[in-house]
């Protein structure tokens, strides 16, 4: 999707108030910022990349906007008292969303040495620079784009195709329903007219996404929304240990309106991103239930919490754990992975421990479940004998 005209205003999406799946998607992204330098800080100096900056506010009333919300960490005294510098290299190419994010971000960038860096162009044409600049660093990388533009391979290349950074990850934006509705076309690409000059744009974009349209054609590949989905997900499982699609929607009664895939190495970061994002999936149920409570809602007391059953987590726990010792925050990755925001830690430590009160299985050193890099867990003796 091209960008529209640079007439000098802010886009329409930053001139009115902060939609409610902007503040769900700010909630997972500052829930899981704070979490990342906690766990981080020993390295002192961190960075985070927003590809898509925008103007770093919402005109309406303020609300800051990713590169804001990165570079208020550098006032939070815990982060000082560290002694940890998170580096924010924001990227935007339309000058009036520049102007304004120099604005937004003119504190940090004043400091010695700065804290924010901003660059007038679209990320793809600095983003091997700046990983240049943070080799070396954690470093976490932010694309919320508007379409699909930005997300190809071969816009994301740098950082999919560089193995020597150990601690960088990814968060990026997807709307998979774009993909279907793109694969829809696929049996007029072949017409020698308006419709099938459109068809053959649309599958040119699919396939610059990492789509074998050649299998679209024979009928070999799903032509669903989900099914390419899940295709166009692989450019991440190639690079990444765990990669989790994490839900981003309206309402809790909505369907979501688009994913932030989340690519890691770290069982850490795959365990508490998905604790960030159930965290949201729970605020936006009890918006939900408050809303359809109305003018009751001081009446009854409201479920406060989705009701999720963690019994149902216990046979994927098993299957962990019959290829051998596991540490606990590993068997917590696998299950994020495996279940989604559905679950939290609470839910996971709940399956944990009815699965060792049947004894089926034990950890050690006993009753360090909650030290997640500690607990080991594995198959009691005897267990699987019946």
């Amino acid at each position: 999707m091209d960008a529209p005209p640079d007439d000098g205003s802010l886009d329409p999406h930053f001139q009115g108030a902060r939609p409610l799946q902007t503040e769900v998607k700010h909630r997972i992204l500052e829930g899981y910022l704070w979490i990342w330098i906690r766990h981080l800080h020993r390295h002192h100096e961190l960075a985070f990349i927003d590809a898509c900056a925008g103007p770093g506010r919402f005109e309406h009333d303020g609300s800051p906007g990713s590169p804001v919300i990165a570079a208020r960490f550098n006032d939070e005294q815990e982060i000082q008292d560290k002694e940890v510098r998170l580096s924010v290299h924001a990227c935007e190419s339309k000058p009036a969303h520049f102007a304004a994010l120099r604005k937004a971000l003119q504190a940090w960038i004043d400091r010695f040495p700065p804290c924010a860096f901003t660059y007038p162009v679209k990320f793809g044409e600095v983003l091997e620079a700046i990983l240049a600049q943070t080799r070396g660093r954690p470093t976490l990388l932010f694309v919320d784009t508007y379409g699909m533009t930005g997300i190809e391979p071969a816009q994301l290349a740098p950082v999919l195709s560089d193995a020597d950074r150990r601690y960088t990850e990814i968060l990026v934006r997807v709307a998979p329903e774009m993909f279907g509705r793109w694969a829809g076309w696929i049996d007029r690409a072949d017409e020698d007219s308006q419709w099938g000059r459109h068809a053959r744009t649309m599958l040119k974009k699919l396939e610059g996404l990492g789509i074998n349209i050649d299998a679209l054609k024979n009928d070999q590949g799903a032509k669903d929304s989900a099914g390419l989905f899940y295709e166009y997900l692989k450019l991440f499982y190639r690079r990444f240990r765990y990669v989790q699609p994490l839900p981003v929607r309206p309402s809790h009664s909505y369907e979501p309106k688009y994913y932030l895939v989340h690519g890691t190495d770290s069982h850490h970061g795959a365990a508490y991103i998905n604790d960030v994002c159930a965290s949201a999936e729970d605020w936006l149920y009890e918006r939900f239930e408050q809303e359809k409570a109305g003018d009751q809602m001081n009446l009854f007391a409201l479920p406060t919490k989705r009701r999720v059953y963690a019994q149902d987590l216990e046979p994927t726990i098993q299957e962990i754990l019959a290829e051998g010792q596991r540490s606990w925050i590993e068997v917590r990755a696998m299950l994020a992975v495996a279940h989604g925001s559905k679950f939290n830690a609470r839910s996971h430590r709940a399956a944990a421990k009815r699965l060792r009160d049947q004894g089926l299985i034990s950890w050690n050193p006993l009753g360090a479940i909650e030290d997640s890099s500690v607990c080991r867990l594995s198959i009691s003796r005897g267990a699987g004998a019946s």
